[in-house]
């Protein structure tokens, strides 16, 4: 394995495969070099090798070319950062790696039959026909959506080797609460840290990448957040009426969560790309009105679901430089079968190599295509290889969409 020694900047490195960095030891006083090592993006958690220079000013353009355009760059310090003609700088990202999952289903199963026999005009066979779903699983009304959560949560903790209390940060991905203050994520957070950084994020079905992508974006710009749980939580059944057969036969209670953790330090897969994306022109077609009920225009949403996923996910692919052939697996956004296998047909991507749970788990909102993640994770989890990529994509009302794009480093 090369190295560079510590230099005059205080900074030595060791890298292993290409476009990985595997240690990073800040040694010196300089604490330029420190904040320029573990603050700014590099591409797409690629190391970049810095020419030589004594002039701190010349330097820092350099890494204005090498940095991310979208990353700010602060000007440079009075006390710089210069480094002896022999030596190099080697920066990288502070990247962002999914060390764990977790996921819980209410014990309840609501099955077509029972649907069959209230929804007006639902007749015998067409779920499964047509949306391929044969059942759903549905939160009791003296059971909590907290609860189940906090269930999903402690399952990632157990894998991960975690205690609750070392966690920095929750973020509830959820559109479909029990209650509309506090956020969700402060009773989640009860259970697990009372003290962690806790709060909502709400892009209807998309909350999941949004989630991430928030706090990937807050991670790699603090310190303070090491350890963030993104939990996407959903109770869609109790806002559903189920005089509306459009709107409400589909739907299924589920919680999925994902650990975050700055660094690699064990099997995990590196947050490569995420993407989003909005079409905001008719946020009219699925809405929740105050004490109302989940109504959407079905055709339309179709449309839109097989549209912005189709667009977030090639965006992450081309910016990471692969293409549908080179995933290991898919997973999308839960709504049902005949949508997942056009999806498939649009990106490329056979039936084979989808994570999905739908056929009984049904819609889970936001947080289907984190379970399916999940649970495609414990079953393949053994087969997977470093460079195995694994893509999900959810799209929800707004309409927003958000692809994520990880690498599994293990």
């Amino acid at each position: 394995m090369p190295s560079s020694g510590p230099g005059a900047c205080g900074i030595s490195t060791q890298t292993g495969a290409p476009n990985r960095l595997e240690r990073q030891v800040i040694s010196g006083p300089a604490a330029a070099c420190a904040e320029l090592v573990g603050r700014y993006r590099v591409g797409a958690d690629h190391v970049t090798v810095l020419p030589a220079t004594d002039e701190p000013v010349a330097m820092f353009a350099i890494l204005a070319d090498a940095y991310d355009a979208r990353s700010p760059l602060s000007s440079p310090t009075d006390d710089g950062c210069a480094c002896r003609e022999d030596e190099r700088v080697m920066t990288a990202t502070r990247s962002v790696h999914v060390v764990a999952a977790g996921h819980a289903h209410p014990p309840t199963v609501l099955a077509n039959d029972a649907l069959e026999g209230v929804v007006p005009g639902l007749q015998a066979g067409w779920l499964d026909d047509r949306l391929g779903i044969g059942t759903r699983h549905v939160l009791a009304t003296h059971e909590s959506l907290a609860d189940l959560a906090v269930g999903a949560v402690r399952d990632a903790l157990g894998s991960a080797g975690w205690d609750g209390g070392t966690v920095d940060g929750l973020i509830c991905a959820t559109s479909f609460v029990d209650e509309i203050l506090p956020a969700s994520a402060s009773f989640i957070s009860r259970s697990i840290c009372p003290t962690a950084v806790a709060f909502d994020v709400n892009a209807a079905c998309a909350s999941f990448p949004y989630a991430v992508a928030i706090a990937e974006s807050m991670m790699s710009g603090r310190r303070d957040l090491e350890r963030v749980v993104v939990c996407a939580a959903e109770r869609p059944t109790v806002w559903a009426d189920y005089q509306d057969r459009e709107s409400s036969i589909f739907w299924g209670d589920a919680v999925g969560c994902v650990l975050l953790e700055q660094g690699w330090s064990r099997p995990s897969f590196r947050v490569v790309e995420v993407a989003l994306a909005n079409d905001n022109a008719h946020p009219e077609k699925v809405r929740v009105r105050h004490h109302g009920h989940f109504h959407h225009d079905g055709r339309y949403s179709y449309q839109q679901v097989l549209d912005l996923s189709e667009r977030t996910a090639t965006q992450v692919l081309k910016n990471a430089g692969l293409g549908a052939g080179d995933l290991y697996a898919f997973v999308g956004h839960q709504s049902n079968v005949r949508l997942l296998a056009a999806l498939g047909e649009r990106l490329g991507i056979g039936w084979d190599r989808q994570w999905h749970n739908v056929e009984w788990a049904g819609n889970q909102a936001g947080a289907g295509v984190a379970t399916a993640f999940s649970l495609g994770w414990a079953e393949h989890g053994d087969d997977l290889t470093p460079g195995d990529h694994v893509l999900l994509a959810a799209v929800g009302g707004g309409y927003s969409g958000g692809a994520i794009l990880l690498e599994w480093v293990g």
